[in-house]
């Protein structure tokens, strides 16, 4: 279980910290009146802290020297890319 911590939860804390938050927004939104009803900017604010979570995975994962790719629709962003390196 150490080797689990040390590895992959001690590095991602913020990661699971913001996804947490984000889902508890959502949740509540949905059980607070009017029940059933969640607003566009909760929608809005959950889907930033999503990102800010995703952004720092990427961060993690640059720190840890290994590449990353975010993909969307027709964007797609790629940090550290080993066949660049070695080149």
């Amino acid at each position: 279980m150490h080797k689990i911590w040390n590895d992959y939860f001690r590095y991602n804390i913020p990661f699971f910290c913001l996804a947490g938050i984000a889902v508890i927004l959502l949740i509540v939104a949905f059980i607070l009146p009017p029940t059933s009803y969640i607003d566009k900017s909760v929608l809005e604010g959950a889907s930033l802290i999503f990102a800010f979570s995703a952004l720092w995975t990427v961060h993690t994962a640059v720190v840890k020297g290994t590449g990353a790719r975010i993909k969307h629709h027709d964007l797609e962003v790629e940090i550290g890319d080993k066949e660049e390196d070695q080149q």
